[in-house]
């Protein structure tokens, strides 16, 4: 079994944020019990923006005109979670095997069985899976972006590169009006949801939503400065296991020049008046941002809210209570290089679900917490 990578990417964290330090801040240490937001990590939005051209996933990236906010969102979908149980099931049952006979053995010879060190409750867990000898990689991705450019080059650039992933599925980029309806003259938002075959015939569902605000108040979303708000969803939808072989970015062909072609625009952007106050009712109307925490993303479709906080137990505290407001939580945790991340699912009696993701990297602590229809089944 290979080494454990948790103390590695806890030092990376460590890292991170002592490299922060250097460039101005003061961050002293990634400790979840210490605060994550000093001088570098503030309560200004822009500390937690990524910019055109950040990854995302298959060759994707964050378009021109549009700026994500927070980390990406990665988690393992629940036939990933299926797959995969019976080999943890296994493992569990063959280390605990192991600590009995290592135990009855000590007890034998006559030696004090050492006593437990207590495990710090508000430190990162270890990878769900770190009893395996391959950890099973998150198999769904979600990137929340705020439109800062023109809507219909941004959406355009975005619909490009879908397109360029799923080259048999036949989108459009130029013709908007096949996934963003209008009414009297203005673009309502955007929906796109395909499920196709990458050029490496990788089976993936990506799904595109914009949203703009309310039409009838004329206001934006809350921490959305006034502009639509883009949330896209990549999730591999075929074997779950077969999904772990090979790269996502095998076939796929280099992302299209945004610029060489342009959008068939039929109708004009709402312009919003001013964005709702960050202590508005989220989330449908049923939560309200707690008062250390800083709003840096929100929209209605999907439900979603992505914050920072100044504590990394309390970002993780704050996607457990919010998923365990459905029920009673399932938790997965993934170890990634310099981000940990802990997601939390609770499912209510008709299939809908209320999911939480505590994210702990280098710039500081989130959590995205989303409200999700029933899931379709595959």
């Amino acid at each position: 079994m290979r080494t454990k990578r948790l103390l590695a990417a806890v030092a990376t964290l460590g890292m991170l944020t002592a490299t922060a330090a250097c460039d101005g801040g003061s961050a002293e240490t990634a400790d979840p019990e210490a605060t994550a937001s000093t001088a570098s990590l503030s309560d200004q939005v822009g500390d937690h923006e990524s910019g055109p051209d950040s990854p995302i996933g298959y060759g994707m990236r964050v378009p021109r005109g549009a700026t994500q906010l927070g980390p990406l969102v990665r988690y393992r979908s629940d036939a990933l979670v299926a797959a995969y149980q019976a080999d943890l099931d296994a493992a569990v049952a063959q280390k605990k095997a192991e600590d009995e006979a290592a135990l009855q053995e000590e007890l034998e010879d006559g030696e004090t069985p050492p006593t437990p060190t207590p495990t710090p409750t508000n430190r990162p867990s270890d990878d769900t899976y770190d009893l395996l000898e391959e950890q099973p990689s998150p198999d769904v991705t979600i990137s929340a972006m705020r439109i800062d450019g023109e809507p219909s080059d941004v959406v355009h650039r975005m619909l490009g590169q879908i397109a360029a992933v799923l080259p048999d599925n036949e989108i459009d980029p130029a013709n908007l009006a096949a996934y963003c309806p209008v009414q009297a003259g203005r673009y309502t938002g955007c929906h796109l949801a395909e499920r196709g075959l990458t050029g490496g015939g990788r089976d993936v569902s990506i799904t595109l939503d914009v949203a703009v605000g309310s039409l009838q108040t004329r206001t934006g979303f809350p921490a959305s400065d006034g502009d639509p708000v883009m949330v896209l969803q990549i999730a591999y939808a075929g074997d779950p296991r077969e999904g772990q072989e090979g790269k996502e970015t095998e076939g796929i062909d280099d992302m299209p020049d945004p610029d060489a072609t342009a959008p068939v625009t039929e109708a004009v952007w709402p312009r919003m008046d001013l964005a709702a106050p960050a202590d508005s009712p989220l989330l449908g109307g049923t939560w309200t941002l707690p008062e250390d925490a800083t709003l840096l993303l929100t929209s209605d479709r999907p439900s979603f809210v992505m914050v920072q906080l100044p504590q990394f137990a309390d970002a993780d505290e704050l996607a457990r209570s919010w998923a365990s407001g459905a029920g009673e939580p399932v938790t997965n945790t993934i170890e990634e290089l310099n981000e940990i991340t802990t997601t939390y699912t609770g499912r209510t009696i008709d299939g809908s679900r209320a999911f939480g993701a505590y994210v702990a990297t280098g710039r500081g602590a989130y959590a995205f917490l989303m409200r999700q229809a029933a899931p379709a089944q595959r």
